[in-house]
Formats: structure tokens, C-alpha cells, sequence
């Protein structure tokens, strides 16, 4: 063969990992390419699951906001019964994403955000729980007069609580951690709102003592809203060591 020409072997060698054949305008993937798409959309697809976990809790968060403030027993026992669903999704989550973690052996970004898949849904359930616990509550309410006066500002703390974890999960979908630490600062009102909440219980309680139970019972509901806000920091953290490998200190 004359050196001016090359062998069909060699002309198919020379189109190595990413370069396009002639006549092809699309590239030949090599492994390593191959590999990080294939991570690309398992953590694309994780995201998605994830947010989709989080419109479940969001959801039930919002039935048990409102059972709470209509007294509705029926919602309260669709929340109980609907949570055995979310704690699925979330172990089926996890599993995807160690199977994605032991598989696929991700780096940088993508390993922060699968690893943190884990955390995530975890909080995300946890979260679901503090929607039980209220409806609950109510339960345990059932009956009882509620003295208008903390139950609004129960309900105000609450639906806080919810915006806040509401922002933030639309800010991870955006990935934008500054959005995520803007919305974050709002667990300072939450707890403002929580002591407030105390103080005014426990007056009424020695106004009244005939109100303890239903009062004590409200405390708890914030507690649980109030969790609820610290669960949605932590997602904000987690947003903003996904995308820059930084650990914030967020209280």
C-alpha cells in the first residue's frame, strides 16, 4: 500500500471518541462520554422524582393546614392514610440512587447531587410525618372548642412554614441556590412566630385554664410547622452544596 493512502482500518481508528464519521454530522460517543450522559440523566431524572416527592408533601402539608382550620376529621384520616405512600416514594427514591452511586461511580457535582438524594427525601418524608401528626391532633381536638386567637396564629405560622418550603423546592428545581438562602432567612420568622405563639398560650392558659389541652395541642401543631421550616433550610443547604461544593452554616 502506497503512503499515500490509508487502509479502511486505519481511516475508522482515526474517528476516535468524540469525532464524526464522514458524511455523519453526529459524533462517535466514547466510554467516558457515554458514561456522564447516561449519570446526566439519571440525575436528572432523581430531580424529578424528588420533586415530585415534594409535591406529595407539599400537598399533604396544605390538607393539613386545612383540616386544622375546618376542623375536617374525613381529611384528617385521607393524611394518615396517604402518608404510607410518600414513605414508598421515598424508599424507592433511595434506591435508585444508590443503584445510581454503585453503577455509574459519579464525580463532582453529579456525586454531591445523587449522594444528597439520600438526605433529601429523608427530610421530604420527615415532613410528610409532621403532616400525620397534625391531622392527628385534630383528631384529638375533635369536639373541643379552639380559642380563635392562637388558632390564628397557628394557622398564620403555618402557612409560612409552607411558603418557605414551597420557594425553596421550586429553587432546587431551578437550581438557584441565591434564591434557596434568600427564601431560607424566612425560618427566622417562623420562630419569631412560635414565640409568640407561646407567650399568648400560656397567658391564656392562666386566664383560662379550661383551654390547656386544646392550647397545649396547638402548641404542638406549631411545633410541627415549625420543623417543617427547619426541614426547608435544610434542603436549602443541601441545594447549596450540590452546586458549589460549599457547606453553609445556615440557623
Amino acid at each position: 500500500m502506497s503512503a499515500g493512502r490509508t487502509s479502511r482500518r486505519g481511516r475508522a481508528a482515526s474517528y476516535g471518541s468524540g469525532h464524526a464519521m464522514p458524511g455523519n454530522h453526529l459524533p462517535i460517543l466514547g466510554v467516558s462520554d457515554v458514561m456522564k450522559l447516561l449519570v446526566q440523566q439519571k440525575r436528572e431524572a432523581l430531580r424529578e422524582g424528588l420533586l415530585g416527592m415534594g409535591e406529595m408533601v407539599v400537598a399533604a402539608l396544605r390538607q393539613a393546614i386545612d383540616c386544622l382550620r375546618g376542623r375536617n376529621l374525613e381529611l384528617a384520616r385521607e393524611i394518615v392514610i396517604n402518608d404510607n405512600k410518600i414513605n414508598q416514594f421515598r424508599r424507592l427514591a433511595e434506591q435508585q440512587a444508590l443503584v445510581a452511586l454503585a453503577a455509574y461511580q459519579p464525580a463532582g457535582d453529579d456525586f454531591r447531587e445523587i449522594g444528597a438524594t439520600l438526605q433529601l427525601v429523608s427530610e421530604l418524608e420527615r415532613m410528610a410525618d409532621h403532616a400525620k401528626d397534625v391531622a392527628r391532633l385534630v383528631e384529638e381536638m375533635a369536639g373541643r372548642e379552639i380559642p380563635p386567637a392562637p388558632l390564628l396564629q397557628t394557622l398564620d405560622l403555618a402557612e409560612q412554614a409552607l411558603a418557605m418550603l414551597t420557594g425553596i423546592l421550586k429553587a432546587y428545581g431551578d437550581q438557584d441556590p441565591q434564591q434557596a438562602l434568600a427564601l431560607a432567612a424566612q425560618d427566622d420568622q417562623v420562630d419569631v412566630a412560635q414565640r409568640d405563639l407561646i407567650r399568648a398560650t400560656v397567658a391564656l392558659i392562666q386566664q383560662d385554664p379550661g383551654y390547656a389541652e386544646v392550647a397545649i395541642r396547638l402548641l404542638w401543631v406549631a411545633h410541627d410547622f415549625e420543623r417543617v421550616a427547619d426541614r426547608a433550610l435544610n434542603i436549602a443547604e443541601q441545594l447549596v452544596f450540590i452546586t458549589t461544593g460549599q457547606i453553609p452554616e445556615l440557623e
